[in-house]
């Protein structure tokens, strides 16, 4: 009995772990696609909360399984290109920025909102982790990310507020 329960215990910390709770389906990445798709305006505060204003133009490239993003925030300039992994079953993104910093993550649903979890190093060496959270308004034209980041051990925040400005994919 006590072996039972035992295994009963670990199939339940398995399957309730995160790598499972991260997985994404194609369905999913095309409901990524669809609510980050045009070009947007952004406010927000950066790590160090100075207040910056910024740019994004976000476009699907190919057959549909690849974003690039180009963004410019402040005086940073940064690429994130975000592609389905089918075999992994997870979104993936990488993120290269004007600075040096250099990222990469996985993103997911979590209810409403997507999460996006990763790691790497800014422009000074240091490494990075973080977990940002993005709630996205009920039909899409805004986008609010609440940043939690680790930078070599201190905690850092950030937010920052995205509205779409053309190229909906409701136009297509």
């Amino acid at each position: 009995m006590k072996t039972c329960s035992v295994f009963v215990f670990l199939a339940a910390l398995v399957f309730s772990s995160p790598s499972f709770a991260q997985e994404s389906s194609p369905a999913d990445f095309q409901e990524f696609l669809d609510a980050w798709e045009g070009r947007w305006t952004g406010t927000g505060t950066d790590i160090d909360g100075n207040e910056m204003v910024g740019h994004a133009d976000c476009r699907v490239a190919g057959d549909g399984n690849t974003m690039i993003v180009n963004v410019y925030m402040g005086d940073a300039s940064g690429i994130w290109f975000i592609v389905y992994d089918s075999n992994a079953k997870r979104i993936r993104s990488q993120w290269g920025q004007s600075d040096g910093e250099a990222t990469q993550a996985i993103l997911y649903k979590d209810g409403e909102d997507w999460i996006q979890e990763g790691s790497g190093s800014n422009g000074e060496g240091k490494k990075i982790t973080y977990k940002h959270r993005i709630s996205i308004s009920g039909d899409g034209p805004t986008h609010r990310w609440t940043r939690t980041l680790m930078v070599d051990g201190e905690k850092k925040t950030a937010k920052d507020t995205w509205q779409r400005v053309a190229g909906s994919f409701q136009e297509k």
